[in-house]
């Protein structure tokens, strides 16, 4: 019989007995397909081949075991009266009730002497009554070792616990018995094992029932558990709890997840919902993580910048103040870095009440970094600011220095860096104030070079006698200024050339004599010499970018660290600062100050702890 045909009949049949749809559920649910289903409620009309030839066997059987009475061919080789007598002791020993064994004796009384036809004719009713009752156990015996698999599955899948299944296997045990019980105590009669039938269904029910509560329960509890740790990661705030996208997916997740157990029919289908829903919330909570692993990250990047701007207020302060009464500083002093000052600690000191309550959030961490950065640049300003009026002191009226002072130094009320913030304050710090301080400080060095030595002096003595000699003229030695250049001569009054090394530091000298300054090319490698010609080492920033020269004086490029950062340097030698760029097929980015970003997310993409970008 087909499947469909199967089917139609269970459902009709389930109807009839007025089992209710929650049955329906139930018989699909734990009896796992429509075939086990449907097996439990045929109607009463069915009867197949199978269980046709099934009686002709138990017949068969029948005779052939009273005591030989029929041969191979079915020749009759007993007496009627033989025959009689086993047939009455099978139904004594039957399941049938009392009252079946009653009537069927009171039939076999009624047949004629020597009728072993009308024997046999009770014989196959006598089958047919004690088939319902062989069928229904058989179906109960086979449902039960069926849900025995059943639940064995789910515990295999982590669907239920060890505790669970012991408790739904003793459950099912127990409604095995009862149906068994209840089908040998109908004595076959087909509508009081349509009653066991329906009763068979309800205890299911219950148990379906049941299990069910139970997965919902089991998905309720994940949801709250996964709420309270959404709302602990991201410190959230009572009234902003069904607010955050991520609790929203959360409740979406379980809104669906409980509509699709409802709607379960199957065994398979409610535990793929419950496994289904523990996944996406698995998932979802990742993505959590994901989430309070950037906050991590924002927090020791924001101690970071912290740090570098602790330091920056402590090279201020090594500095003498700006004159308060000079109208060249009051802008800088007054209205910029008294009023910084003021502002710097507030901020800090909030930073740290968020960090001690645990009450930032992604927002505010990222703000805070702003605003170290932002502050860190103000200090530098008045570093170079404070040194720059040491300059002017030491050297009033230079008009060099006064220059580029008055052009891009000074502070106006009308033109001030005080309004300029984040691109548009480090765009102005690099490419204008900055630059204007380095040419100051490149002047003042050249203010400061060293002096030739004094050239061992005669003392005036008076002459013992006049002298009619010329005095040896004496050679030169150390730095010269000769037409505007500078040149190094050796102590036998040679002149020299190439590298020198002069009171701790390196100088180049031109195959002329005159000593370098600027980028110098030597064996390969680029070197800067400072306006006083001395060799500059580490970092240094001209013509608006930045390059790092090795303690031998040599251009850096490619790969750098710098105490624990690393730096990408061009070809040119300019450090790379606040951009993707590619090496070797890896991808990576370096921040405004030409640091290597490592552990974190940059425009959404993310880097390692190598700093490449990982898909």
């Amino acid at each position: 019989m087909s499947k469909s045909n199967h089917e139609r009949r269970m459902r009709y049949s389930i109807r009839k007995f007025s089992v209710g749809v929650a049955s329906v559920l139930v018989a699909s649910f734990f009896l796992g397909s429509v075939a086990h289903a449907s097996g439990l409620v045929k109607d009463d009309s069915v009867k197949t081949t199978e269980i046709a030839a099934t009686n002709r066997e138990k017949e068969n059987d029948a005779k052939s075991g009273w005591g030989g009475i029929i041969d191979g061919s079915g020749k009759l080789l007993g007496g009627f009266s033989e025959i009689k007598e086993k047939l009455e002791k099978e139904i004594d020993e039957s399941s049938l009730t009392s009252e079946q064994k009653k009537s069927y004796k009171e039939k076999i009384v009624k047949v004629k002497q020597n009728d072993v036809d009308g024997l046999f004719g009770v014989h196959r009713e006598y089958l047919n009554q004690l088939d319902f009752q062989y069928l229904e156990l058989s179906k109960v015996e086979e449902e039960f070792k069926y849900q025995e698999e059943q639940i064995q599955r789910m515990f295999e899948q982590k669907g239920i616990t060890n505790e669970d299944k012991d408790a739904m296997l003793k459950k099912i045990a127990e409604i095995h018995q009862e149906a068994e019980k209840d089908i040998k105590a109908s004595g076959g009669y087909r509508d009081k094992l349509n009653g066991t039938k329906v009763k068979f269904l309800q205890n299911l029910d219950k148990l379906f029932t049941s299990t069910k509560s139970k997965f919902e329960k089991e998905m309720q509890e994940l949801y709250r558990k996964k709420e309270a740790e959404i709302v602990k990661e991201k410190h959230l705030e009572k009234d902003k709890i069904y607010d955050d996208a991520d609790v929203q997916k959360l409740r979406e997740l379980e809104k669906d997840a409980l509509k699709k157990l409802d709607e379960a029919k199957t065994n398979d289908e409610a535990l793929r919902v419950k496994l289904e829903f523990a996944r996406n919330v698995e998932k979802n909570s990742q993505q959590v993580q994901k989430i309070d692993d950037k906050l991590q990250e924002l927090i020791k990047e924001a101690k970071r910048e912290l740090e570098k701007l602790n330091q920056g207020i402590a090279e201020v302060d090594k500095l003498p103040e700006l004159p308060a009464n000079d109208s060249d500083y009051m802008v800088q002093k007054k209205y910029i870095w008294d009023e910084d000052k003021e502002t710097i600690p507030k901020k800090i000191a909030k930073f740290k009440e968020n960090l001690g309550n645990k009450t930032y959030t992604k927002e505010s961490l990222q703000k805070f970094i702003d605003d170290c950065i932002y502050y860190q640049t103000h200090a530098k300003i008045e570093v170079m600011t404070r040194k720059v009026a040491g300059y002017r002191k030491a050297y009033p009226n230079n008009p060099e220095i006064e220059k580029e002072f008055v052009s891009h130094i000074k502070q106006t009320s009308s033109l001030t860096y005080a309004s300029l913030e984040n691109d548009s304050l480090k765009r102005y710090f690099e490419k204008d104030f900055a630059p204007a301080f380095e040419r100051i400080k490149q002047i003042v060095e050249g203010l400061e070079k060293p002096h030739t030595p004094a050239q061992p002096g005669i003392e005036n003595q008076k002459p013992s006698a006049p002298k009619t000699e010329k005095s040896a003229e004496q050679p030169k030695a150390g730095w010269k200024q000769e037409n505007g250049m500078w040149y190094f001569y050796n102590t036998d009054g040679s002149m020299a050339t190439g590298w020198l090394q002069n009171n701790g530091s390196w100088y180049y000298l031109n195959a002329n004599g005159a000593m370098a300054t600027g980028w110098l090319q030597n064996n390969g490698s680029w070197y800067y010499l400072n306006a006083n010609g001395s060799m500059a080492t580490g970092w240094l920033q001209n013509n608006g970018s930045w390059y790092y020269l090795n303690a031998n004086g040599s251009m850096a490029t490619d790969w750098v660290k710098d105490g624990n950062t690393w730096y990408y340097l061009e070809a040119s030698g300019a450090m790379k600062a606040s951009q993707w760029f590619k090496v070797s097929d890896k991808w990576y980015y370096v921040n405004g100050l030409g640091a290597l970003v490592v552990n974190t997310t940059v425009d959404g993409y993310r880097v390692n702890a190598n700093g490449e970008w990982v898909s």
